[in-house]
């Protein structure tokens, strides 16, 4: 804020030079140019004037021009004053009452108002870079109707307390394609309201907003825009930006408007990188949003119900946030840093280049649906949730969802594919329930929680503790080392039918296994009853099963012993269970 009230000073420091096409004829009545004005002469001073005729009418023009001197040449304007026209050369002037005209001229000269400036129906407003910077300001407030307002090179246009452009064109004179010399809008007043305005896409023009600022029905092109305070853009507007973005307040986008930041090379400096951010972005269904060679842009505490599209951008930087749709492209690598957000949809279609998802915090994606041709990460990075759900599909012969240490990955209601899921760090948790995994799987030092899965690839475990309390099938191998276990910990009627085992593996079984009798309501009674003598059926699998590795681990609910046996029944191997007396 200190950065921005200081740039807020300079400009206004600054000297303000227009050159006006006037749309009708006026009376001109000049003032004295003879007068020395260095102790400030009063407007309202008839013998200031030459002909003793104060111009104060609506046809009227009242031109300034005063001596260039060592010292400056102030005129007073003390009361209310209309006039059709207003030229002001070499002046300074002090406006400390409202001023209402059609055509408003500053040449090198410095305009400070304390009252209201309005430039009426019809009304132009031009400036010309000639000696200096330009400056056109007023601390009240200032009104644009039906108005041509043309910034040439290094303009600064200022506002005041509020400012209202109605169905204006703004644009910057003679194609201004430099962003080091493009004008400037500041608007520094507590609200500014475009309604109707287009600023034009052969513009350079920034957008610096103190206050908050809406732009309704408008249709505007920017290079750089700061807004302290709320940005909306509503009404079937449309924003594009080509520079750096920032919104520090909040940002709506509504009413099937949109918004579009591209990075224009013609405009921004090589050596430096475009960023967008937005601290508390309100994007309703139906909105366009489109983000195009960006480096870095930032979305903290947003909602963006609509589409967000990003195509070639570097870095996106999501916080608290919940995305319905978010559509990643380009040729451009992109890393997404999510943090304690949920994103509703991923797709990443047409991506030509690596896109890397780190996680921070807990975070939620529900039904992503990604590719890529060459490479797309999913990264938990440490202490990090990430909650799967619906249908996800990560392509790319490299893409793979990795757990750093103790990040977990919940899985439930899912259907997930992607090449491989891995870890390689103490205290990783993965939970998979529910639904259907296609994945090769490599976990070290993990623990593994899983039921109602059925999970179509390979399964590699070191040192990991597994635990199931529903049927799981593995449509590939299963093979743990001597240092990790399976736990079952079955709630339900243990099976006595061959089809119906609790895991079902069709490649190669490897590993040891625990079963355990749980309760299913948290009470003795819900505990499943054995029957003496009957074999029960744990794990089938088409090759050999080792004979050996497997335990009772709840001797406690049952005074039968366990018996553990591998039978070979219809080309299948089976490890079978069965309580005897003792």
């Amino acid at each position: 804020m200190k950065l921005f009230n200081s740039l807020v000073l300079v400009v206004v420091s600054l000297l303000f030079v227009c050159n006006v096409v006037e749309s009708q004829t006026y009376q001109t009545i000049q003032f004295n140019p003879k007068v020395d004005c260095s102790n400030t002469c009063d407007y309202f001073d008839a013998s200031n004037w030459l002909g003793g005729v104060v111009p104060q009418s609506s046809n009227q023009k009242a031109l300034i021009t005063l001596q260039s001197t060592s010292r400056p040449q102030k005129v007073s304007v003390s009361n209310d004053l209309v006039v059709g026209a207003i030229d002001i050369n070499n002046a300074y002037i002090a406006l400390n009452a409202n001023l209402k005209t059609n055509v408003l001229t500053v040449n090198n000269s410095q305009l400070v108002a304390v009252g209201d400036i309005y430039i009426g129906s019809g009304g132009f407003f031009y400036s010309d870079l000639m000696l200096s910077a330009n400056v056109v300001y007023n601390a009240e407030t200032s009104t644009f109707e039906n108005s041509i307002i043309s910034l040439d090179t290094a303009t600064n246009l200022v506002t005041g307390a509020e400012s209202s452009f109605t169905n204006c064109q703004i644009h910057s004179a003679n194609d201004v394609q430099t962003i080091t010399n493009a004008p400037v809008i500041i608007l520094s007043g507590p609200t500014n309201n475009m309604n109707g305005v287009t600023i034009v896409s052969s513009s350079t023009i920034h957008l610096f907003v103190q206050g908050d600022a809406s732009f309704y029905q408008s249709s505007v092109y920017l290079v750089d825009v700061f807004v302290q305070g709320t940005l909306v853009v509503a009404e079937e507007s449309n924003m594009q930006t080509s520079g750096n973005v920032t919104v520090l307040g909040s940002m709506w986008v509504e009413d099937i408007s949109t918004f579009e930041a591209t990075t224009n090379s013609l405009l921004v400096d090589s050596n430096s990188t475009v960023t967008v951010i937005f601290n508390n972005l309100v994007s309703t269904s139906g909105v366009t949003f489109s983000l195009t060679e960006i480096y870095l842009t930032v979305f903290n505490q947003s909602q963006v119900l609509g589409e967000l599209s990003a195509t070639s951008c570097s870095y996106l930087d999501i916080f608290n946030s919940t995305f319905q749709n978010l559509i990643l492209q380009g040729y451009t690598s992109t890393a997404v840093y999510q943090t304690l957000s949920s994103v509703n949809n991923i797709e990443a279609l047409n991506a030509s280049s690596p896109i890397y998802f780190e996680y921070q915090g807990y975070n939620n994606l529900d039904g992503s649906s990604a590719s890529s041709d060459y490479y797309l990460g999913v990264i938990l990075l440490n202490s990090s949730v990430l909650e799967l759900s619906g249908v996800n599909t990560i392509q790319g012969d490299s893409s793979s969802i990795s757990l750093f240490e103790n990040a977990t990955l919940s899985m439930n209601n899912i259907a997930l594919t992607v090449p491989i899921i891995m870890s390689a760090y103490n205290g990783s948790t993965i939970t998979a329930t529910n639904g259907e995994i296609t994945s090769s799987i490599l976990l070290q030092e993990a623990n593994v929680v899983l039921g109602g899965i059925q999970i179509t690839g390979d399964v590699y475990l070191t040192n990991c503790n597994v635990t199931s309390s529903d049927n799981v099938f593995i449509r590939g191998n299963y093979m743990a080392n001597t240092d990790s276990q399976w736990n079952i910990n079955y709630p339900y009627d243990l099976p006595t039918n061959s089809q119906s085992s609790i895991i079902t593996v069709t490649g190669q079984f490897v590993g040891s296994l625990s079963l355990g009798l749980v309760s299913s309501n948290g009470t003795p009674s819900g505990i499943p009853t054995v029957v003496a003598n009957t074999p029960y059926y744990i794990l089938s699998s088409s090759e050999s099963i080792p004979s050996f590795g497997y335990t009772f681990s709840t001797p406690s609910v049952t005074t039968l012993t366990p018996h553990f046996e591998v039978v070979y029944q219809y080309y299948t191997y089976y490890l079978t269970v069965t309580f005897k007396n003792n």
